[in-house]
Formats: C-alpha cells, sequence, structure tokens
C-alpha cells in the first residue's frame, strides 16, 4: 500500500542493487566564499559593505540521507512535486481545477555513483561573471555524472518499463529532476517556498513536463550530467538575503505514461549574508542547513508558483 506524502502516492518499488549511489566529490567542496566587498550597482549603501556566500554539499546520496522518508524520496523533492502536479505549483491557490494526474515513485537503491566535479560557492558581478571584489551576487554550482554502474542500471530498468508500457506510450528514458525548497523570485526574496524546477509554466494546463533537462537544456551537457548555477543578488543589510535548497534526482521518466520513478541524487544549498565589517561570523553551511531539516515539520506551507526565469548560469569552471 503506498503512503501518501502530501497530494502524492510514493509508491516504493523494490527493484536493483541494495544499495544506495555513492557520491564522489573531486576536487572537494568549495563551501564559503568569505568576505568580499559588494557592489553598489542596484543598492548605494552595499558599497559600503561586505558579502559573503557559504554553500553545502551534502556527502550522502539521497537514497541514502533520506532512506528512513515515505518511499524514501525527500519531503522537499516530494512537496515541491505535489505543488507542480496538482496545485500548478501554486499552493496557497485553491488545488489545480484539472490535477496533472502524474506519479511519482522510488525505482530502490541504483547502486554506483554520482561523481561530483563540480562543488562551490561563488559571488558574482553584474554581468555574471564570477568575481572575489565588487560582488554583486552570489549562489552556487554544482555539476554530477552517474557512472557506468549507475547508467546501466537505470538503462536496464527503462528497456524493462518501455517493455512493459502499453503500445504507442513506450517512451521512457532518463532524465534529471529537481525539486527546491527557496526563497526569492527574480531578483528579489519572498517567503519561502517549494516548486519543481521548471520553467514556463501554465496552470491547468496538460502536457507538462517535470524534468529539469527538458526546461533547462544547458543544464543537462550530455551524458545524462547534471549541471545548475543557482544565484541571486545581494540585498541591503536588514533585508532578508536569499538562500536555495536544492534535491536533484537522476530518474526515469515517461510523459505519455505521466510516470515519474527517481532514483539517486545529490542534496545541496547556499545562503547570502551581508556585513557592516569584514570577517562578521556567520552560520557555519552545516549548521544552517541542519537548522532547515525538519521539513517535515515545515509541511508544505508557503509553497508559491514556479518561477520560468530563475537566475541561472552554464559555467564550465
Amino acid at each position: 500500500m503506498p503512503q501518501l506524502l502530501g497530494a502524492t502516492a510514493i509508491a516504493f518499488i523494490l527493484a536493483g542493487p541494495a544499495s544506495a549511489s555513492v557520491v564522489n566529490y573531486n576536487p572537494a567542496p568549495t563551501t564559503s566564499t568569505g568576505w568580499n566587498k559588494c557592489s553598489g550597482a542596484d543598492f548605494a549603501a552595499l558599497a559600503n559593505d561586505f558579502c559573503q556566500t557559504t554553500a553545502f554539499f551534502e556527502p550522502n546520496s539521497l537514497a541514502t540521507e533520506f532512506s528512513n522518508n515515505p518511499g524514501g524520496i525527500s519531503v522537499i523533492f516530494g512537496a515541491g512535486f505535489d505543488a507542480w502536479n496538482n496545485t500548478n505549483n501554486k499552493s496557497n491557490n485553491p488545488a489545480a481545477t484539472t490535477a496533472q494526474g502524474w506519479t511519482l515513485s522510488s525505482g530502490g537503491d541504483p547502486g554506483g555513483a554520482l561523481n561530483v566535479s563540480i562543488a562551490k560557492a561563488l559571488q558574482f558581478d553584474q554581468d555574471r561573471n564570477p568575481v572575489n571584489t565588487n560582488v554583486y551576487s552570489g549562489g552556487a554550482q554544482i555539476k554530477v555524472t552517474p557512472n557506468a554502474a549507475l547508467l546501466k542500471t537505470l538503462n536496464t530498468a527503462v528497456a524493462a518499463d518501455n517493455a512493459a508500457a502499453p503500445v504507442g506510450k513506450k517512451d521512457y528514458q532518463i532524465t534529471w529532476v529537481q525539486g527546491l525548497y527557496d526563497n526569492y523570485e527574480g531578483a528579489n526574496t519572498v517567503a519561502a517556498f517549494y516548486e519543481m524546477d521548471v520553467s514556463g509554466y501554465t496552470a491547468n494546463t496538460g502536457g507538462q513536463n517535470p524534468s529539469y533537462c527538458a526546461s533547462f537544456p544547458l543544464g543537462c551537457p550530455g551524458a545524462n550530467t547534471f549541471l545548475d548555477t543557482p544565484f541571486l543578488r545581494y540585498l541591503p543589510l536588514g533585508d532578508p538575503q536569499g538562500f536555495f535548497f536544492g534535491n536533484a534526482y537522476i530518474a526515469i521518466e515517461s510523459l505519455d505514461n505521466k510516470s515519474l520513478i527517481v532514483y539517486d541524487g545529490v542534496d545541496y544549498g547556499w545562503h547570502n549574508y551581508v556585513s557592516a565589517v569584514a570577517n562578521a561570523p556567520v552560520p557555519e553551511p552545516a549548521t544552517w542547513a541542519l537548522l532547515l531539516a525538519g521539513f517535515g515539520g515545515l509541511g508544505v506551507a508557503g509553497w508559491r508558483r514556479g518561477r520560468a526565469g530563475r537566475p541561472r548560469l552554464d559555467l564550465n569552471s
């Protein structure tokens, strides 16, 4: 009997090797930019302040980290999927008059490895070039590539799913999907909310695709790789600064069957800070990650509509 996560049934499917993927970071993550002089391009007062971004990159895979959650799927991802699937990515509105009707399930532990070749906190100038002085915005970049063993498991599952699918609905394929808990839309902070990381979402329109790769092709640069560089400008001292939690899964999806099967992935995020003095103390990334890790207690209050234009870069270094 599937357990329920919000309005979404999470059916745990026992399949594949009985081990989660290993996450390999090489090189090691860079989790802080340090304090650097802020740019006054948008807010003149910021030119007298200092800006910093800290990031976290969870050492364990999502399947390991959330093995005790309903269906083994992270609450961030499940809540984001529910918002996208049943409430037009905006749960502070009534439920969609025409829910999309997708099913979210876990394919089980796939084994293999997720190789992370980029994992770092970053700062940018107004032209989105990485800098460490007169910084305009802050965020993080991550690049993840599954190894051959993990891809073999997923390719085998794709073949089996397509063999079992009805005629005319044999379109299962590998993709990446990402659920978010963040607090910004466009260039400004808002109340924190859950969402799926997709673009061009239209309320009550059928045929939507939860795939991150479909929305952001540059974020999936071949060989089933995942790449993301979310960021937000620094805001005046005293204003809420931006933060971002991403749970990215490698998955199998079928548009024809409205089925999304997640396997394993990575948990990462970042937080911006502004100070009037250099070297001011900030929470360690692991500390604020733990403070917001009780997502079961947060429920799904505060979802808002996903943004078609969340800032992102396609940086390869």
